[in-house]
């Protein structure tokens, strides 16, 4: 059996070369019955001379004819020696298949086969009389039945060997019969002949034995010769020793090497603090309880360092991936981001994400949202058609930015939840950019943040709008937004038709939905309607408009009629309140020259708007400009509609200017809206913005600020309910003087046209108000005062004044957050001290299948927040560079994970400015790793903190097995009872523990040293070498001239060199089928590449990996023997025929290298021989999943490695 590749490699078993053994083959190595056998050999040779010096003969009578001696010879027959020619010159006759004639092959075969029979029947003639029974009749037998019929068989082929058997003895050489099946397979007749000659002689061992115990039975020659042979032992022994003393005195007194000692393996750790314990401290040597060893011996492990308990734990694990597009890619998602929050440690689990998660990230987290936010007091709007434009001013950059189509989902903060303003398209110009969008008055109202309903990473605040960049259309890196520095952010909003505010008048608030009297049911001068608007006066308003809609305007009763030669003005004919209140003028004065239209006009009612603020009336600062368009024209220039005023400036004193309350339209009919327009003079606002105001306005008490007032301020009468009874009088008086006879008074040409009755006192009413305004507002990210911008991360709403003191100085806010590349993992830890250090364990999830060795791998570097933004921690070992090192350095990071590529311990000791995350959850400090290269990580399966190392107390007594790793979850007590630890979790196999070396490995050790000199120069230099610094390594092959990337082997340039090495399975019962064929992870794998790196030349391009493992896979239908399951016979069948396919694998204490069956009759004859098999009625095999006619034996590549298949095809049939 042999895995027969370019180069086959080099097993942990097959180190020791047998010249190194410490039991070498003696220089006197014959057995005893050889010598006793050698006896009547060497007495043949010792002549017996008489007295006359003559040679009489010789001494071997004396010894050939003693029991002991004849079954000596038998005993000490050995076939291995004298049946090798035979056994080649049988493979040649079986390649021929020449049958049936007596080629000269055939002949020279029966010639090397008849010395052999020779031997046995010499046996037989000298065997004594007094020989045992059991013994003869055993080679009596062996001769007629087994030996016989061969014989007669090569008489047969080759008749001139008649004369070299004339000396066997008849009696039984010629009792079987001629057999020919021998010629047929030569091969099958030898192993008979071997397989009696093997039994002779351990029947004739076990005979010899029995009559060694029965001295009273032997000859006095052959006793005396017995004991010379047991006083010839001593010096034999001496002798035999020799070898070993040597190498003991080279090893020991030359080279003056020790067999090294055992080193204990080490395990991580996690200590459960109980719920009521705050801390606890645990001293260097605390004892740990791993349950007993194979011998029945305590195992203990003791904690290696001081450890400090507390409630410190890992509470959320943000992850963050940041994909870099490749030159001409579409736009797509770049950004991707997941949290986790583990579960709370418990001593009966790991405190980790179900599934685990990608240490730094991939493209199979969430999408992330990038983008930005930001609050201000423009932003509240609670109703109306409302028009929102961003400018986004941007400094120089030295190269120029793509200007590419910039998609923004944008929101803003509503009452319920977020408002969605659907997906919106920026606009480029001269170096800033545009974001203008609209909401209808069906939509919800803008309201402040509330991060109960919007979410807790939303500050509570002013109105927020998000605008998170679409990177399905807008590329993240090819906008440069990143990158660009953003000088202010110009705010601006209209509004159209804003109808939620406050209304009441001088007697008390006001309901709208009906018609209502704006100024009161009988509104004398001076009084008011108030409209409060929390939304109105928080802002720089530019411009304002209020709408009134009257609800109803009266029909006077009659017309004025003019008499006909009196003059009157279009004004006057045109004045719908002069005819309305046509009579009240008698209630003035009782003058027939005095003219309605000289008491009520449509301009009597005349109007002051003011706004209240800090306790005080204010006049707005209007300049009577264009109304709400864009641009401004001269006010003589803009033609306004009959029912739209201009309010104009205030006058000299401050005092508001009066405006009419009634608009005509050119007729005598009044307007039945009135609009009032309000603008600010250029680079002023009508108002001064409130700081602050109650979230809404309460108009039962007149507040402070907040409040839009329009006075009544003409005429003193007012709308003339208190005219009304003295015109009432007067009117009727007049009627009467009319109709009595005026004696003594000429009459007049044509009386006074005066209304039978008055109108009654006009009291305006209100269907609808309304108000327009424009708002404007310049954004400053680095001053508070004006607003806050925000960056919208993968952690959520972050204050750009948070980023960083010393990027807020540099006034380097950019309009998107400048996200690392790469990967980033950032850990919220809950319940951390100031200086006191937190360690952290990562169980990884190492994917080994393409793993392969790095031999440039990528740098991890740790931060912490702090006050002035992220802070490097300071490596232990040595200063490093990192994406971040532009960032202070201070605290200490101790990684022991190689950049968290390979489980084990990281520990942080943050400084005293460690401060919790502005964002969500609360209270946390964070610390971040980053990478360029997430990939090359493996995923995290456990996170636990309160971890330490503790090592093995070395036991004389116990269990000498250091190298076998302990299995996860042995250790799970304090050797001594803590109360303030409620449990201790072992997420990891312990590691680094090696057998103390005997005599037969530090030969080894040392012979591979004297050679290779601990430098890598020949494959057998580099096999050796990674054999003995990694013991957990089962094989290695060295291929020069062979690379791998990316998964792929090929051959290269020859300074390439490829070590593929294969595991140590301790556990294959604990093997499963997820795991297999099994590998070595790739953190393991540039373990070993550093330690070839450092050893070998400097031109090699060392790489490590595992094999290219080639399943196959038996198809096989058996019958099950008599009473046995069928289907027990195919899973202990599938269980055998793994182990014997792959015997490194399933059983690594007796494999010798990575043996694989040359042929299927290997593996049919190894089914066969299943004593739960009867027969096998079906075979065949595939490789991978390609079915084959022949058997996979030799790989095409040295860089595959056939192993079995984990479930093969098997059938088993019922015996019957």
């Amino acid at each position: 059996m042999s895995q027969d590749t370019d180069r086959e490699g080099t097993a942990q078993s097959e180190r020791l070369s047998p010249l190194l053994l410490t039991a070498p083959p003696p220089v006197d190595g014959l057995p005893r019955e050889a010598l006793l056998a050698f006896s009547a050999q060497f007495a043949e040779l010792l002549k017996y001379y008489n007295f006359d010096n003559q040679e009489e003969g010789s001494f071997a009578p004396f010894f050939e004819a003693d029991v002991q001696v004849a079954l000596a010879q038998a005993a000490s027959f050995r076939p291995g020696l004298m049946l090798p020619r035979l056994r080649r010159q049988a493979a040649r006759l079986a390649l021929t298949r020449e049958v049936g004639t007596p080629e000269p092959g055939l002949k020279a075969y029966a010639g090397l086969l008849v010395p052999v029979l020779a031997t046995i029947d010499g046996w037989w003639r000298k065997l004594p009389a007094n020989a045992p029974v059991s013994f003869r009749h055993e080679l009596e037998q062996t001769i007629r039945l087994k030996l016989a019929p061969v014989l007669a068989a090569l008489l047969a082929a080759a008749p001139e060997l008649q004369p070299r058997v004339a000396s066997f003895d008849p009696g039984v050489w010629q009792a079987g019969p001629a057999g020919s099946g021998w010629q047929e397979s030569p091969a099958a007749a030898l192993e008979a002949v071997e397989a009696g000659l093997t039994r002779l002689a351990a029947l004739a061992r076990q005979a010899l034995e029995a009559i060694s115990l029965q001295p009273q039975n032997q000859a006095p020659q052959v006793a005396l010769f017995q004991a010379f042979l047991q006083l010839l032992e001593y010096p034999r022994q001496q002798v035999n020793a020799f070898p070993v003393r040597q190498l003991r005195f080279f090893y020991e007194e030359v080279l003056r090497q020790r067999p090294r000692p055992p080193v204990p393996d080490r395990a991580l750790v996690s200590f459960v603090l109980a719920p009521d314990a705050s801390a606890t401290f645990l001293p260097a040597g605390t004892p740990l309880s791993a349950g007993k060893d194979a011998l029945g011996q305590d195992r203990v492990y003791t904690l290696g360092a001081d450890t400090q308990v507390n409630a410190a734990a890992v509470a959320r694990v943000a992850v963050l991936y940041v994909r870099t597009p490749q030159d001409g890619e579409p736009p797509g998602q770049e950004t991707f981001f997941s949290t986790f929050d583990p579960a709370p440690p418990s001593p009966d689990g790991f405190p980790s994400p179900p599934q685990g998660f990608p240490t730094f990230g991939s493209d199979s987290l969430a999408p992330a949202e990038v983008g930005f936010a930001l609050s201000s007091p423009l932003l509240e709007l609670a109703g109306g058609e409302r028009d929102i434009t961003l400018e986004f001013t941007l400094a120089p950059t030295p190269q120029p930015l793509s200007a590419q189509p910039l998609f923004f989902q944008v929101q803003l903060s509503g009452l319920t939840g977020w408002i969605d303003c659907g997906v919106l398209q920026a606009e480029w110009a001269d170096g800033m950019f545009r974001l203008p969008f609209s909401l209808d008055a069906s939509q919800p109202a803008v309201v402040a943040a509330q991060s109960s309903v919007l979410g807790p990473d939303v500050p509570d605040g002013p109105p927020l709008l998000r605008a998170r960049l679409d990177q399905t259309q807008t590329s993240l890196a090819g906008s440069g937004l990143s990158q660009a520095v953003l000088s202010q952010v110009a705010v601006s909003v209209s509004v159209r038709g804003l109808r939620a505010v406050s209304l009441a008048n001088s007697t008390g608030p006001l309901v709208a939905g009906k018609p209502f009297p704006p100024l009161g049911y009988a509104p004398p001068l001076g009084t008011s309607f108030l409209m409060g608007s929390r939304e109105l006066f928080l802002k720089p308003l530019h411009s304002l408009s209020l709408h009134l809609k009257w609800a109803s305007l009266p029909v006077p009763v009659k017309p004025l009629k003019p008499a006909p030669d009196q003059q009157v003005s279009a004004q006057v004919e045109e004045d719908w309140c002069t005819r309305y209140y046509d009579g009240y003028q008698l209630a003035l004065a009782d003058s027939p020259d005095l003219d309605a239209s000289d008491v009520y006009t449509n301009d009597t009612f005349q109007v002051q708007i003011d706004y209240r603020r800090g306790g005080q009336w204010r006049c707005f600062q209007t300049d009577g400009p264009a109304p709400l368009n864009e641009g401004r024209a001269p006010v003589q220039d803009v033609q306004l509609p009959s029912c739209v005023s201009l309010v104009p400036a205030p006058d000299a004193q401050g005092h508001p200017p009066l405006v009419s309350l009634f608009l005509s339209k050119g007729s005598a009919a009044v307007c039945p809206e009135t609009t009032w327009i309000l603008t600010a003079p250029a680079g002023q606002t009508l108002s001064v913005p409130v700081p602050s105001l109650p979230p809404s306005i309460d108009l039962g008490t007149l507040p402070d600020s907040g409040v839009l007032r329009v006075r009544l301020a003409s005429p003193t009468y007012g709308f003339g309910q208190s005219l009304y009874p003295q015109a009432a009088v007067a009117l009727a008086l007049y009627h009467a003087q009319q109709l009595m006879p005026k004696e003594g008074q000429p009459e007049e040409d044509e009386p006074r046209s005066l209304p039978m009755a008055l109108n009654l006192p006009f009291t305006p009413m209100l269907e609808d108000v309304s108000l327009d305004y424009q708002a404007q507002g310049v954004l400053d990210p680095l001053q508070p005062e004006t607003g806050a911008f925000f960056h919208l991360g993968p952690l959520g709403t972050q204050r750009v004044s948070s980023l960083g003191r010393e990027r807020v100085e540099a006034s380097e806010v950019t309009v998107l957050p400048a996200l690392p590349a790469g990967g980033t993992l950032l850990l919220g830890l809950s319940g951390v001290q100031p200086l006191s250090p937190v360690s952290c364990l990562f169980v990884l999830q190492d994917s080994a299948e393409t793993a392969m060795s790095d031999p440039a791998p990528d740098t991890v570097t740790w931060s912490y927040f702090a006050p002035d933004g992220w802070v490097r921690l300071a490596p232990t070992e040595s200063e490093t560079s990192g994406p971040i090192s532009e960032e202070p350095v201070r605290g200490v990071v101790s990684d022991a994970t190689n950049g968290l590529r390979q489980p084990g311990l990281v520990q942080f000791l943050l400084p005293e400015d460690a401060s919790p995350w502005n964002g969500q959850p609360p209270g946390l400090v964070w610390v971040r790793g980053q990478t360029l290269a997430p990939g090359n990580h493996p995923a995290t399966q456990a996170l636990l903190t309160q971890a330490a190392w503790c090592e093995r107390v070395l036991n004389p007594l116990g269990d000498p097995a250091y190298d076998v790793p302990l299995p996860p979850g042995a250790l799970t007590a304090l050797g001594e009872a803590n109360a303030s630890i409620a449990g201790v979790l072992q997420p990891l196999p312990s590691q680094g523990g090696r057998r103390g070396e005997d005599t037969a490995a530090l030969y080894t050790r040392v012979s591979e040293r004297c050679r290779h000199k601990a430098r890598a120069v020949t494959p057998w230099d580099y096999e050796r070498l990674v054999l003995e610094a990694f013991p957990w390594v089962f094989s290695a092959r060295c291929q020069p001239g062979v690379s791998v990337s990316a998964g792929r082997f090929q051959r290269s340039r020859a300074r390439s060199v490829l070590m593929l090495v294969s595991p140590r399975v301790y556990t294959p019962a604990a093997l499963t089928a997820a795991a297999y064929p099994p590998r070595i992870e790739a953190s393991r794998l540039e373990e070993i590449r550093a330690f070839l790196a450092a050893r070998a030349p400097a031109t090699a391009d060392v790489q490590v990996a595992n094999p290219l493992y080639e399943t196959v896979t038996v198809h096989c239908t058996v019958k099950a023997a008599a009473k046995q399951d069928p289907l027990g016979v195919s899973q202990r069948l599938n269980a055998e025929l793994r182990a014997f396919l792959s015997p490194w694998i399933f059983r690594p204490d007796e494999a010798r290298g990575l043996a694989w069956p040359t042929n299927s009759q290997e593996v049919l004859r190894f089914i066969q021989a299943r004593p739960y098999v009867s027969s096998v009625l079906s075979f065949s095999c595939s490789l991978g999943s390609e079915q084959t006619r022949k058997w996979p034996g030799t790989p095409d590549s040295p860089w595959l490695l056939r192993v079995s298949a984990w479930q093969h095809d098997l059938k088993a049939l019922s015996f019957g």
